[in-house]
Parts: structure tokens; sequence; C-alpha cells
């Protein structure tokens, strides 16, 4: 029986709302992040962050969303944007090469 590699999980947090012209965003947002099961314990996750186009204001983002290992969503508005933007957020783990499986949310 060969193993595989196991999809990476996390909770995602709420949608986020911020005023027009707010200073930088930076808050906890992605929780219970796990690689898998205890034999992937080893592994680490990271996070792709992408946002669907297009966003309601041209050049939405001054500082494009990011989430760091440990969950913290950070992103900066450009002067003056309203409206909205869809982010997906996939966690990859750096399992085996072939067998990686990444958990989209």
């Amino acid at each position: 029986v060969i193993e595989v590699n196991d999809a990476p999980t996390f909770t995602p947090g709420p949608d986020v709302v911020v005023l027009e012209d707010a200073a930088a965003y930076s808050q906890a947002w992605a929780t219970n992040v796990s690689p898998g099961p205890a034999n992937e314990s080893t592994q680490t996750v990271r996070f792709e962050v992408q946002v669907t186009p297009p966003a309601t204001f041209p050049n939405f983002f001054a500082v494009a969303p990011a989430i760091a290992p440990d969950g913290t969503l950070s992103f900066t508005l450009s002067q003056d944007a309203n409206g909205s933007a869809i982010v997906e957020v996939v966690a990859i783990d750096n399992g085996p090469v072939g067998g990686a499986v990444n958990h989209v949310n």
C-alpha cells in the first residue's frame, strides 16, 4: 500500500469589511491550519491568494491580499477604493511531489 498525501485544511475567517481609505489591514483570519493527519505533521502549509477579477474598482489593492503561514491576512486598499473583491484562498502543503493535494476554501 502506498500512502497518499492528504489535503491540508484550515478554517476560513469571516468576510472582511474595511472602510474606504482605511490603513493597511492585518488580522488573524485562517485558523486550525493543519498539514493533514499525524503522519504528515512535519509538512508545512502555505497559502496562495487569488483576487478574482474584476474587483469593482480599478487597481482595488495597493498591496494585494496575502496570508502568512500563521493565518494572518494582510492587504492595503488603494486610495479611494470602494466596492468589493472576491478572493480565493488555497492551502498547499509541501508533501511528496506528484502526490501533493491542495485544499481550496
